[in-house]
């Protein structure tokens, strides 16, 4: 009994998994057999003029597909399922692309003409038979938002816009009438004049998609994208939320990015002088209103905004090509007026393009050729940059010797770079138009004055290091200039000081530039310190040459001879002596003319009373000096005397007023 009982469960327990098995099999086949049965149900309603029948076709049949057993599954993941599931793909796009050739036969965008075919009836192009029952329009882009493809027709459809309107509206010199014909089946849109213009679109000003310069007056401008838009909403979209959504998207975006576009366009409008700010202002309030209110009421305000005002890169829909929510929507409300708001706001705007402007300017300047020097005496405004051609001559020198100002603020000529002559020169007309500005004005440009002064401290020291640093010279131009733009400072403290305070009463506080002094001056001293000490210790080096030590203990037979260190040969102490002169000779044309002649003679004469220092100290330290050395120390200490070469007064007198040791 206990053998047969369990012989009959283990046959029980068997055919039961093997019912299992037959069942999922069952299932499977029948499933398959659906879905076989949808997929031709499919093939046949693509192909029909019932577009809705054959988007709910494809999502029964894709349903279908999605019921399959998957790649991880125990059963039915043969060749069937995986042949279907390329069927069911190649019946997508097949639809796809026939939803794309309908859309093409029913708009069709050229030079400055729009034609939409509402809908489609008869023979087609691509079409492989007659459609008998008339295709809308409205149903073909339906369609492609249901079963996917809408975006790249937006796209298509923007991209014809900009080329075949916009950037041939930016040629246009005069306003433009559009020619509109809507009839119940069909519509059409002309601008007759760029329809026929025969002009290359493809020209060189046109291949990065530049607009260049718009000669338009701006409201006809205005009117015209209104028009274009408005009729692309109202007949090609039929006003459809979710399309209005995407275009709206697309008008964002480059190329066309229509609210930075128009800012840019109202930003190269803006005028010459504040005095005119406001009536060109009120000149573009009632257009600008007229352009938002006319794209608010074909439901594409989303359009003013830019791509980085929007809460989403699509438009405010989401991935799945839902409408937005009402979060979504109070964004694009709340931001809907951004041209008008632009208007209204028109100062700032222009005093932030004023600004620009003027540090644009200032960069110019200070990133010109920095050899370019000329004669300065103290006052940038008296100061002509002409003078460049007459650097080197003496008249011209003695013209401008005697510097400008008196007591404190007299200033010695010299040499300065052009460029910061022109830069106190930019300062000084921003200050005189700060002060017939008004006080939010004044405040900028007072700002931006002080800003092209940063900007010299924070160029020209790194933009020409190489030459600042390695070249006398040039190290003693940047040292003129920064006295020179200190000097500078003062003067237009004293000059604007009233006048900007009356301008702007929170200014009379705060007003001027004296705490640029210290910074200035800094700067060229450190500069030219670093150069001083540079050549006393090249002339140290060249003095190590001359052995004095040597000379002073030497004996008549076993004169000493000097000799050069690193390989330098020396054939005796007073040709070492005469390289030393002639370091000097070399340092004056380096410096003379250039700095102002006080700051000149004082550093020659610290460079002398260095050499003339060490040569002493050696000799008077000397326990004893023989008779032929006495005489070459003569010979040497002559030959010295010759580095008052570099001095402008080479009377005794005005030597021993720079080098005590003389």
């Amino acid at each position: 009994i206990l053998k047969t009982a369990k012989t009959r469960s283990d046959y029980r327990q068997a055919h039961s998994v093997q019912l299992q098995e037959c069942e999922k099999l069952m299932t499977i086949i029948s499933t398959v057999s659906t879905t076989s049965e949808k997929i031709a149900q499919c093939d046949e309603a693509i192909s029909s003029s019932d577009l809705e029948n054959a988007c709910k076709s494809i999502i029964d049949m894709e349903a279908s597909l999605n019921s399959l057993p998957n790649s991880n599954s125990e059963w039915g993941t043969g060749n069937v399922c995986t042949s279907l599931r390329r069927e069911g793909s190649s019946l997508r796009f097949r639809f796809q692309a026939r939803l794309k050739r309908l859309y093409s036969s029913c708009v069709s965008i050229d030079r400055g003409r729009i034609t939409v075919h509402k809908q489609l009836k008869g023979m087609i192009r691509g079409e492989d038979m007659l459609i008998e029952t008339p295709i809308q329009l409205s149903d073909i882009l339906q369609s492609l938002v249901t079963i996917g493809g809408i975006e790249s027709i937006i796209e298509n459809m923007l991209m014809d816009i900009w080329t075949h309107f916009i950037r041939l509206l930016w040629r246009e010199k005069k306003h433009l009438t559009p020619a509109i014909c809507i009839a119940p089946e069909e519509a059409e849109f002309m601008f007759e004049t760029i329809a026929r213009d025969n002009s290359d679109l493809t020209d060189e000003s046109n291949k990065d998609n530049s607009l260049g310069i718009c000669r338009l007056p701006f409201p006809s401008l205005l009117d015209s994208l209104g028009t274009i838009f408005g009729f692309v909403a109202n007949e090609v979209l039929n006003t459809k939320d979710t399309l209005l959504q995407l275009f709206a998207s697309g008008l964002q975006r480059p190329p066309i990015s229509l609210g930075n576009t128009l800012l840019a366009r109202i930003s190269a409008l803006l005028p010459k002088t504040e005095a005119e700010l406001t009536s060109f202002q009120r000149s573009l309030e009632k257009p600008v209103r007229d352009f938002e209110n006319r794209l608010c009421a074909v439901g594409l305000t989303a359009a003013l905004l830019s791509a980085e005002d929007s809460d989403d890169s699509d438009g405010g829909r989401d991935r799945s090509g839902t409408t937005p929510t009402t979060s979504e929507s109070s964004t694009v409300n709340r931001t809907s007026n951004r041209l008008s708001a632009v208007v209204s706001d028109l100062p700032s705007i222009y005093a932030e393009h004023r600004r620009q402007d003027v540090l644009s300017r200032a960069r110019d300047v200070l990133l010109a050729d920095y050899h370019n020097c000329m004669l300065a005496s103290g006052d940038s405004r008296e100061d002509n940059p002409s003078s460049a051609g007459d650097v080197g001559d003496t008249r011209a020198l003695l013209n401008h010797s005697g510097g400008s100002g008196t007591g404190p603020l007299r200033f010695e000529s010299c040499l300065v770079s052009l460029a910061s002559c022109r830069l106190l020169r930019l300062v000084h007309e921003i200050l005189e138009q700060a002060c017939i500005a008004s006080p939010r004005m004044a405040n900028v440009l007072y700002q931006c004055s002080r800003d092209c002064l940063e900007l010299f401290l924070a160029v020209i020291p790194l933009r020409f290091c190489d030459v600042i640093e390695t070249v006398p010279r040039m190290g003693a131009l940047f040292y003129n200039d920064c006295i020179y733009i200190a000097h500078n400072c003062t003067l237009l403290t004293h000059t604007y000081h009233q006048a900007l305070s009356k301008t702007d009463s929170s200014l009379s506080g705060c007003l001027g530039f004296v705490d640029y002094l210290p910074r200035f001056r800094s700067a060229g001293d450190h500069c030219l310190m670093k150069h001083v000490e540079e050549q006393r210790v090249t002339l140290s080096d060249l003095l190590s040459r001359v052995h004095l030590t040597a000379a002073c203990q030497s004996s008549g037979e076993n004169d000493a001879i000097g000799g050069g260190r690193g390989g330098d040969k020396i054939a005796n102490n007073q040709e070492a002596a005469v390289l030393v002169v002639r370091h000097f000779e070399r340092l004056r044309g380096q410096w003379h003319e250039v700095l102002q002649e006080s700051v000149y003679e004082r550093i020659i004469g610290f460079l002398i009373e260095s050499v003339l220092r060490s040569v002493t100290t050696t000799v008077l330290q000397s326990d004893m000096i023989s008779e032929a050395a006495t005489a070459q120390i003569a010979k040497i200490m002559n030959t010295l005397q010759g580095m008052k070469v570099a001095l402008t007064h080479q009377e005794d007198e005005m030597i021993l007023s720079v080098t005590g040791s003389w």
